[in-house]
């Protein structure tokens, strides 16, 4: 793209959230060698704006705003050259700022890709052993570069693992987990890893089974409760337990409303099935509920975890009492996955079709 840029100016104190001091020195050298970088003073006396736009060879205007995701061009890769994606530096805009459409500069924060960071630094060896081919690591590192650098608007996602209502990512989409502190030499919010082999897993290749119950909230590679035989060894209550949440459990979505009246069991030959709080509940929500959550590997980044929860969610609430089951479970539940090539599942209702694990924290059904 040329650097020919056209600019809308904006209250610089407003627009710009960003502390001067939030962000660290100079890491990367984006753009070409004969480019000058402004010095932290020189920064200071050119005008802010809240976007800029750049014409590629066919003129096609492309515009770039403050706090945008962008794609840039390492240094030394030539702009006609055809790059893959995953190769391509991530940046997010914090700044824009210009004396003229002819020198223009970004003050952009980088996204790391994890073997970039310093083994010796804290956290980094011990706490971030496997990462997926487009997992980044945030960071509080910025440089000034040229908006000529700047490939294409991109688009990176916050992957928490332990959000039990994160949304899906899709294959071949940049996410990240935690950040990097260069001043402190720091990882921040690292995966947590499994307790049995202390790794954290690849999203791509591994299947972790996760427990949502409040105290665990983490995961656990299949191989390794296979290996320590944390297997389901009592089939008493295994439906209840496979779907609870915890014993008090109501979900944030439940309407705030006294519980209804439990109905009187019927005098009839159906008393035996309403007295079956399960048996009137549907049997693919009751299939879904009772799935384990896992994820990674054929399951996605994401894996099941949202649809798993919403059903069980909704279990929860209708045998207390507190929402019927929505007309609508289908939709709310959104993405649902075929787990029984995985390993361990609870197919159909009062029973189990494979061997199931267990939480090695908390001893309940994974």
């Amino acid at each position: 793209m040329s650097a020919k840029n056209a600019m809308e100016e904006v209250d610089e104190d407003s627009k710009l959230a960003l502390e001067p001091e939030a962000l660290e020195g100079t890491h990367r050298d984006a753009g070409d060698d004969s480019d000058t970088p402004p010095t932290a003073e020189h920064w200071k006396t050119m005008k802010g704006y809240g976007s800029f736009i750049t014409h590629d060879e066919t003129e096609v205007e492309h515009m770039f705003h403050v706090n945008d995701f962008i794609y840039v061009l390492p240094a030394g890769r030539d702009p006609d050259e055809e790059v893959d994606k995953t190769e391509l530096w991530l940046a997010q805009i914090r700044s824009i700022r210009a004396h003229d459409s002819d020198n223009v500069w970004i003050r952009a924060k980088w996204f790391y890709h994890p073997k970039e960071l310093p083994q010796n630094a804290k956290g980094v060896r011990r706490k971030f052993t496997k990462f997926g081919n487009f997992e980044r690591i945030s960071s509080n590192q910025a440089d000034f570069i040229r908006t000529s650098t700047c490939c294409g608007l991109a688009k990176i996602t916050q992957y928490d693992e332990q959000n039990l209502e994160q949304e899906d990512i899709e294959p071949g989409s940049f996410y990240y987990r935690c950040e990097y502190d260069w001043r402190k030499q720091l990882l921040k919010k690292p995966p947590i890893p499994c307790s049995i082999c202390k790794k954290t897993y690849n999203p791509d290749t591994d299947i972790v089974h996760f427990c949502p119950r409040p105290g665990c909230r983490r995961s656990w590679h299949a191989p390794c409760l296979a290996k320590t035989n944390w297997l389901i060894k009592s089939e008493e209550n295994f439906s209840q337990r496979m779907v609870s949440l915890d014993r008090d459990y109501v979900s944030p979505d439940a309407p705030k409303s006294n519980p209804k009246k439990k109905a009187r069991p019927a005098k009839s030959k159906e008393a035996s099935v309403l007295n079956d709080p399960y048996a009137r509940m549907p049997t693919e929500l009751l299939a879904v509920a009772q799935q384990p959550i896992a994820r990674g590997g054929v399951l996605g980044l994401v894996g099941n975890v949202r649809s798993v929860f919403k059903a069980r969610s909704m279990v929860q609430n209708a045998l207390k009492g507190i929402e019927d089951i929505p007309e609508d479970w289908e939709a709310r539940l959104g993405k649902v996955f075929d787990v029984s090539g995985i390993g361990p599942a609870a197919t159909k209702h009062g029973t189990r079709s494979a061997v199931s694990y267990q939480c090695p924290k908390c001893g309940e059904p994974i």
